[in-house]
């Protein structure tokens, strides 16, 4: 065999995007969660990965799943959390526990439609605000997604409960960007669920899901 084919051969076959998509809206679901984890328990967060995260929250007319978090480098450390979910080698459970919490959140949510439109309406508003998407980590940004959380989210039974040093979680900073995140983070549920993503396909088509996040770790 030339060279040429063997470099043609060792190619990685693109994974369909009935598993690719639903690997990034879990990336983006598990990158929210780890950075409320990290706030949680160190009292800081990854300015570049939160950006990536609530800028998910105000694109919501995107042409594609990959036009709301940007290029999948931009999901690298959520992406890689999901490999090692689906690989059975977490390196920490509390995200894992926060991401079942809010796919559960965002299935009771569902139900509350005079909800979901309220904060849509909320949403689309805080969009179309000049500068934000260019900034959607940006103090006032923050604290708006945290009120819309807890004015149309918050109350949900029950409620999300977020593990960590107390001294973090009491402070008021903290605590609307932790909201923001978990926000981020039913933004992201939501879309899985509407790209096709269930738990008996996780279960069953498990090494699916682990080529499509290699994929998408490389790409």
């Amino acid at each position: 065999m030339d060279q040429r084919s063997s470099h043609l051969s060792s190619t990685p076959t693109r994974p369909a995007p009935a598993e690719l998509e639903p690997c990034l809206a879990l990336g983006g679901l598990f990158q929210a969660t780890a950075q409320v984890h990290r706030i949680a328990t160190i009292g800081s967060a990854d300015p570049m990965q939160v950006s990536v995260c609530l800028s998910s929250v105000l694109n919501l007319n995107p042409d594609n799943t990959q036009e709301i978090f940007g290029p999948p480098s931009a999901l690298r450390h959520g992406l890689e959390f999901l490999k090692a979910v689906l690989s059975g080698k977490a390196p920490h459970a509390e995200p894992l526990r926060l991401a079942v919490a809010v796919l559960q959140l965002e299935r009771r949510f569902q139900r509350s439609p005079r909800q979901q439109q309220a904060l849509g309406r909320e949403l689309e508003l805080l969009a179309q605000t000049e500068g934000v998407m260019d900034h959607p980590a940006a103090e006032e940004t923050v604290a708006q997604l945290a009120d819309a959380w807890v004015q149309h989210v918050g109350s949900v039974q029950p409620r999300i409960m977020v593990s960590g040093n107390p001294q973090y979680l009491k402070d008021p900073d903290n605590q609307s960007l932790i909201r923001s995140l978990l926000l981020a983070g039913l933004r992201a549920s939501v879309l899985w669920r509407q790209v096709g993503g269930s738990r008996w396909r996780l279960l069953w088509q498990r090494k699916r899901y682990i080529q499509a996040t290699q994929y998408l770790l490389r790409a």
